[in-house]
Order: structure tokens, then sequence, then C-alpha cells
């Protein structure tokens, strides 16, 4: 009696253990997605919204019936590196991050042109006791007084020769798959300040516009030290997002507006606003969320997104 009895507890084990597994499996994404799966699965997933029919009617019959959006984190996710603070292997700078540029060439009224090394101290100094959230927008208040649009010619220049060849080709890859398409948009939500991320407008093709970084509120063209809300960082990026989608559909240009992928790099700063996508009812499929060199996932982001690595950029 005793023997049959064990053996029906194991037999129960087995089958919780396989049927936990499964359960698993449906949860989880592979963590060595590669480029052409992930383009392939946003573009089923559009494909089939466009065949998707309700109550026998096609949701996007005419040419501004939908948009198909994917918002995108940048240092990190298509700069190898960080363009505010660059890039640094094996103890030796790769290239200097547009902080450095920018103070040594009297862009910041905060510092003089030999004191970023005074500004990485009080910088750190600033993280360790206040966090990363204010600490980033330290670095976007040292260039109040300063003209926005200068800033931003300098940023551009710095992009077009140094750092657009640290992009990471398999990001340039997918970018270029939506880029160019009428019903397709690509935004770009950074903790960088949004003068320096907007530099990359050019080199990506992507419209100013379509970027956001950390902003301060300008006035005849220059900068005050007054952030305008939301703050792109973390949390902050979902709120962003939100705003993007809701001013497009307040536009009325639209029918309907749908984001179908996310991309990131960092649990800490992109996972919120990836979570946020990939838990979005689309009419039909699934949207897609890819974090991209991030590692291993905390507990509360674990089979949530797809994990994958991305390593060549265009100077290899």
């Amino acid at each position: 009696m005793k023997d049959c009895f064990r053996q029906i507890i194991i037999i129960f084990l087995i089958g919780f253990v396989f049927l936990f597994c499964d359960k698993k499996k449906e949860l989880s994404f592979s963590s060595d997605i590669d480029v052409q799966e992930i383009i392939s699965k946003i573009f089923t997933t559009k494909k089939a919204i466009l065949d998707f029919k309700k109550e026998g009617q096609a949701l996007c019959q005419k040419q501004y019936d939908c948009l198909f959006l994917s918002f995108w984190d940048f240092d990190g996710t298509i700069l190898k590196g960080d363009c505010s603070e660059g890039l640094t292997e094996d103890g030796k700078a790769v290239y200097k991050g547009l902080l450095q540029l920018s103070i040594e060439d009297g862009f910041s009224i905060s510092y003089n042109k030999n004191e970023f090394t005074k500004f990485e101290k009080d910088y750190r100094e600033m993280e360790a006791k206040k966090g990363s959230a204010i600490a980033y927008q330290y670095i976007a208040q040292i260039y109040q007084g300063q003209d926005k649009k200068k800033l931003e010619t300098f940023t551009s220049i710095y992009f077009e020769n140094t750092l657009r060849k640290f992009y990471f080709s398999e990001s340039i890859k997918i970018l270029n798959s939506m880029i160019g398409q009428d019903d397709f948009r690509v935004y770009i939500i950074s903790a960088s300040p949004d003068f320096f991320v907007k530099g990359a407008s050019g080199s990506l093709k992507i419209p100013k516009s379509q970027i956001r970084g950390i902003n301060l509120e300008d006035k005849d063209g220059i900068l005050t030290n007054k952030i305008k809300q939301p703050i792109t960082y973390a949390e902050g990026k979902t709120k962003a997002l939100q705003k993007i989608v809701l001013d497009i559909i307040k536009e009325k240009k639209y029918k309907n507006v749908f984001v179908l992928a996310g991309f990131g790099n960092s649990y800490q700063t992109d996972a919120p606003f990836l979570k946020y996508i990939i838990e979005q009812k689309l009419p039909v499929s699934k949207p897609v969320a890819v974090m991209i060199n991030g590692g291993k996932p905390p507990i509360e982001y674990d089979g949530l997104f797809y994990n994958t690595k991305f390593l060549n950029t265009k100077r290899e």
C-alpha cells in the first residue's frame, strides 16, 4: 500500500514538473534570437493587423487608417557606449563623450574649458548622494544660457564624423527595415540630454522630432535650467511613450496607432517601457520587446523580453 501511494506521489510530481516547464516555456523568450527573426516577428505582426477584420471591416483600408511605431533607447542600444560619457574598453578611452568635448569647447557656463575633471567629480558625488535621475538632469542643466541650435549643430558634427562608426550594425539593420515606410515611425527615448541625442538625427535618418532626451525649456532658443516633463529616465520613458502616442491620436490624422516593438539595454532604465509595450493588447498577434546586452534579467522581468547580444559596429 505504501509503495502504491509512493508511486502515485512520484507520478504526480513528475506531471507537475512537466506542467511547470510547459508554462515557463510559454512565458519565456529565446535568449539567442537573431536580427532577421526580430524583423520577421515585427513585420509578421504588422501584416496580421493589416489583414485583420473587425465585423467584416478591415482596420487599415486607406493610407492614413493605421500608423505603426517602434520605440528605442539610444545609449547601449543603438550606440555602443554612451554619447554623453563616451566609451572605454580595457581601461582605454575609445572615444570621448559629448560632455567632455562640449565643456572643453566652452559650451558650459557652469564649468570652464579646463574643468571637465571637476564636473566629473561633482557629477559622481551627486549620483551617489541623490541618484541617477537627478544626476542625469544635472548634465543637461550645466548648459543653461547656451544657444540650443549651436549645441545641436556641434553634436551633429561629432555624430557624423565619429559616433556613427559605433552604431551597432544589428540595430541599424532593424532600424533600416522600418525607416522610410510611410506607415511606420521610429522614436528614440534617451536619458541623455535632448540636444546631445538629437545630433544622431542625420546619421540615423530619423527626424529630430522623433528623438527625445532629457530636455530643458528655452527662451528664444536660449536654454534655461528648467527641466521639461516627462523626464526620460526609467518610468519617465513610459510616460514619454504614452505622451507621444496620445499626441499622434490627438492630431486625428490616423484612425489607429499601434506600438509594435521596443528596444533597450538596461533593466533599470528601459525595462519599464519595454514591459508597457509587451503588455499591450493588439487586435491580433503580439508586440515585440528586445533587451540588448542586458545580461541576466531580474526576477520581475524574467521571461518578458527577447534577450540578445549585439557586438558588431561599423568600425569593426
